[in-house]
């Protein structure tokens, strides 16, 4: 017979077993976001989103459970249990519970936690002799769906075929949430017949995703779209749901301890005081070569996954580590892309230069990057010798493809080229992905990177400040990135915070420009918002501040914010600046000021995405 009944569950220290043999089928409760929501709820907005996400599910489906358990695994959760206690009716607050995991697996813990499981089983109906027989049916179940979904995963290692992390990892939240019975004979089906759906023929750089849960294929689905081969998923979704250790299910005497036992022992979560044997095991296979680096998402507000992050940037290097802060939600779908193609970019780089003699003979002897960015179109055609044979900006407007080929065409006609004559054409930049007409893509990173030491072969440290972002890229001797910084989802320290105060102080940025290289006293602004520095600028022009004191105020707090960024890459000299904002004597002083170096701009800064990208664009043509 099918269960009807659901029962709701938010942790992966939860036993599912407990719950389906009190009648019910488990099901999990995935926190999808949605900042409007976030606005209208009773939680306070500086609490996890994916909290907020669990609150405003429950709320929408309430009739579809008959309870819900809630584990102590966070502040953001016991918050969680109070709201939902305090909004329930009397009736109804029988049916909410609250389990505390300890944060450690010793003798004790077990035993402990053996405790809470038998009260919480007593209380959801597990109370009678023949429900006590079923907990162990429940807990032979759900041990089958678990080996059945290790021997899939093996099968398909075995074809020597990447497993696409985002579907199996999506199959899991379809079948745990379902009935033991029916996912079992799923799974079976699955194995015998594994192509349909699961296999994947990409087989790139094996990487380990970790940190808070992210819910929905999407972001799990840019990782593999970059050329990755995630074959780890350390999260709640995924990894610390179905680790059990392996365990006999012979002679159980006691259910509660068996299950306290299976589930703390576990791959740890990171409020668990022995996270530390599993980091060092990341770090081993890293060593091995078996990991080439790990992407952690973050939610923000969320403090546990930072001691994991400290952890691995001690042990493994900021080069390898990626830390992504989102909600889980898909509106940062491009930052996030950008972030992490660009981690692929470094961690499989390799020389890519090709024979141009042959080229040459082929009578193509160009090759073209266009950079779109939020501000403008910026393009450049090199010779395979990497001289400039033309370039041009032009304002991005409402159609980008549609610039790109008027700049194109114009570049082409100040070069006296040919379209047929251009080999290759790389597009870089945020509307990198709506230029149809170039052969390839690639992040900003690599094309600043590349097109600064083009321009600056000294160069180690590389500030692009653009109109919508800002980036501090550090480089090797031969021009690879080594690491580097983003700050892609607020205005402040990029071009737009410029253009912000300018307008705040009625003057257009070149009259910003000049009154902040005059010498005098720095206003003091101290937001990091571009909304509220807004208001700071206006009350200083309210109180008879010089405009020349604000001015050099802006930079002063554009460069803090930058200043930081340089920081966490680690400052090396030599030192340049690329971009709109090196357009900027002031901002560049200023930021010279900051560092305490000095910073070289290029004749055009706002083009080495644009030749960075025509560059590797050639050194792609050439495989």
């Amino acid at each position: 017979m099918v269960r009807q009944l659901s029962f709701a569950y938010t942790c992966s220290y939860i036993p599912v077993e407990i719950i389906h043999a009190a009648g019910y089928i488990p099901r999990r409760i995935i926190g999808r976001t949605d900042l409007c929501v976030h606005l209208d709820s009773i939680l306070s907005g500086n609490v996890c989103p994916y909290v907020h996400g669990i609150l405003d599910i429950w709320r929408k489906r309430r009739g579809e459970y008959n309870g819900i358990a809630i584990a102590d695994s966070c502040d953001a959760m016991r918050s969680l249990y109070h709201i939902l206690y305090l909004e329930a009716s009397k009736e109804e607050q029988t049916s909410i519970f609250f389990l505390n995991p300890p944060r450690r697996n010793g003798k004790e813990a077990v035993e402990l936690y053996a405790k809470q499981l038998e009260g919480f089983s007593r209380a959801i109906g597990i109370n009678t002799e023949r429900a006590y027989e079923s907990l162990f049916e429940s807990i032979t179940l759900y041990h089958r769906l678990r080996e059945l979904f290790n021997t899939l995963s093996e099968n398909l290692k075995r074809k020597g075929t990447a497993v696409p992390v985002s579907k199996l990892t999506a199959l899991k939240l379809e079948l745990y949430n379902d009935d033991p019975r029916r996912a079992i004979e799923e799974l079976d089906s699955l194995i015998r017949r594994p192509e349909e759906g699961l296999l994947s023929e990409r087989k790139g750089p094996e990487i380990a995703v970790m940190g808070s849960p992210i819910p929905g294929e999407k972001m799990l689905s840019i990782v593999e779209d970059a050329g990755f081969s995630p074959v780890i998923y350390d999260s709640c979704l995924d990894l610390r749901w179905d680790s059990y250790p392996e365990v006999s299910l012979k002679n159980i005497d006691d259910p509660f301890h068996f299950l306290s036992e299976s589930y703390l022992k576990k791959v740890s979560c990171p409020r668990m005081e022995d996270r530390e044997e599993w980091i060092d095991r990341l770090v081993k296979l890293n060593r091995k070569g078996e990991l080439k680096g790990i992407i952690q998402f973050r939610m923000p507000f969320c403090d546990l996954h930072g001691f994991d992050h400290s952890n691995l940037l001690e042990k493994m290097g900021r080069e390898r580590v990626l830390q992504i802060e989102t909600d889980g939600s898909e509106r940062s779908e491009g930052q996030i892309k950008t972030r992490v193609q660009a981690f692929y970019e470094v961690s499989s780089a390799k020389n890519r230069r090709g024979n141009r003699e042959k080229m040459q003979q082929e009578r193509k002897i160009a090759y073209c990057g266009i950079d779109v960015g939020s501000a403008t179109v910026d393009g450049a055609i090199i010779s395979p010798e990497g001289d400039l044979l033309a370039s041009g900006i032009k304002k991005t407007g409402p159609g980008a493809e549609k610039t790109a080929n008027l700049l194109l065409e114009t570049m082409l006609k100040e070069a006296g080229l040919d379209r047929r004559e251009v080999l290759f054409i790389m597009a870089t930049g945020y509307g990198r992905e709506g230029i149809s007409f170039a052969q390839d893509t690639i992040t900003e990173i690599s094309c600043h990177a590349r097109g600064a030491y083009h321009l600056f072969p000294e160069a180690r440290l590389i500030i692009d400040i653009g109109g919508q972002d800002s980036k501090v890229i550090r480089i090797d001797g031969t021009g690879k990135v080594i690491n580097f910084q983003m700050n892609d989802k607020c205005a402040a320290g990029t071009g737009r915070f410029i253009e912000v105060m300018a307008g705040a102080l009625e003057m257009n940025l070149e009259r910003l420009n000049r009154l902040a290289l005059e010498e005098g006293e720095v206003a003091s602004i101290s937001s990091v918002c571009t909304v509220f520095a807004e208001s700071e600028v206006v009350s200083l022009i309210a109180r008879g501040v010089e405009p020349a004191d604000i001015a050099r105020g802006i930079f002063a707090a554009i460069t803090r914010r930058i200043g930081g960024m340089v920081r966490r890459v680690g400052l090396v000299e030599p030192v340049v600046m690329t971009g709109g904002g090196a357009l900027n004597m002031g901002l560049v002083k200023s930021m010279e000021r900051n560092l305490g170096v000095p910073i070289g701009v290029a004749e055009n800064p706002q083009l080495a995405g644009a030749i960075g990208a025509a560059i590797l664009g050639m050194e792609k043509a050439g495989v």
